[in-house]
């Protein structure tokens, strides 16, 4: 639940705020306070994500479960790269979709080539994936 409903809310304030500030300046007014709840849900989202990640990481992979289980540092880091990745993995997916709507791309042409990234990082994951001793995890991570 938390990785799909903190994706929606995330993506739809960062959006919003792009749209705000580089894509249509004037199309989208928004006032302080509106602004400062957009940032605090984008923060959420990654956070909330992040936790949600860190726990399918910790269910599916022994190894990181070994690593996780060692102290809360390690929790706290291993929570903090997840919870940057989702950010950044966002912001690349938004600016994608932004930089297609202004080519002027097809959308199914730009899904198209989403998903087939998205399948190569898949397939790169399971075949040179790391030492789990459940060789499967890599789909699921």
């Amino acid at each position: 639940d938390g990785i799909l409903e903190s994706n929606v809310f995330a993506f739809v304030a960062m959006l919003l705020l792009l749209r705000r500030k580089w894509i249509t300046p004037n199309e989208v007014v928004l006032q302080t306070w509106q602004m400062f709840l957009l940032y605090g849900s984008a923060l959420l989202g990654f956070a909330t994500t992040g936790l949600a990640l860190l726990e399918v990481d910790h269910r599916t992979s022994v190894a990181v479960q070994q690593l996780l289980n060692r102290s809360v540092f390690s929790q706290l880091r291993h929570l903090a790269f997840r919870s940057s990745e989702f950010a950044l993995r966002l912001f690349t997916l938004l600016a994608f979709f932004i930089s297609t709507e202004a080519a002027r791309v097809p959308k199914a042409a730009a899904l198209g080539a989403l998903g087939a990234d998205y399948l190569l990082g898949v397939l790169l994951l399971v075949f040179l994936g790391g030492r789990d001793p459940v060789r499967n995890a890599a789909v699921v991570l």
